[in-house]
């Protein structure tokens, strides 16, 4: 009786052991990737992500799955973006910048809840509060092969189009970044 408590506390500490080792690689990693450029593949070995940052955020809130997050940005298409006949590359598609206003009014959604494209959802995995970024978004993670229409059938953003965005993590749960940039 003694042996088996002696054996199960053992492994208990060896589950513990193993848990932290494995939480503290994963802060080792967000830490040694916390800056420059970084690319998220899928199991197909594809790039579908380039994250550049631009600003670091505070280092220490960020969002999980299920969180609501706010998000300013701008949305331009990639270099070499066509769709009709017309070179898209560079043009802004979206914005969180309100020219009324003269300031951004943050996007609000929750975080891995299938709210936003997927590139957006990778990215913030690896971001902080105050964090700006540039993203590159490969089709995949994007809108695909569907793109998005308007309400007359036109494309707002073609099919199979590769996304730019300057983005920057302005709130996560109740925590709230007041410089956005």
């Amino acid at each position: 009786e003694d042996a088996a408590y002696a054996k199960r506390l053992e492994e208990e500490e060896s589950a513990r052991a193993a848990a932290e080792e494995a939480a503290e690689a994963r802060a080792a990693a967000k830490v040694e990737g916390a800056a420059g450029e970084r690319t998220a593949e899928e199991e197909d070995g594809e790039s579908h992500l380039e994250f550049k940052q631009l600003k670091k955020g505070d280092g220490e809130t960020a969002p999980s799955k299920g969180d609501y997050v706010y998000c300013c940005y701008t949305g331009t298409f990639a270099p070499g973006t066509e769709h009709g006949g017309k070179d898209l590359s560079g043009k802004q598609f979206d914005s969180t910048w309100d020219s009324k206003l003269k300031k951004h009014r943050p996007l609000h959604f929750q975080h891995g809840g299938g709210k936003a494209i997927r590139g957006w959802d990778e990215a913030l995995k690896r971001m902080t509060l105050g964090e700006k970024a540039e993203l590159t978004i490969g089709p995949r993670w994007a809108y695909r092969k569907g793109g998005i229409q308007d309400d007359a059938g036109g494309y707002v953003v073609p099919p199979n189009a590769t996304l730019c965005f300057q983005m920057q993590l302005v709130g996560v749960r109740d925590a709230k970044y007041d410089d956005a940039s």
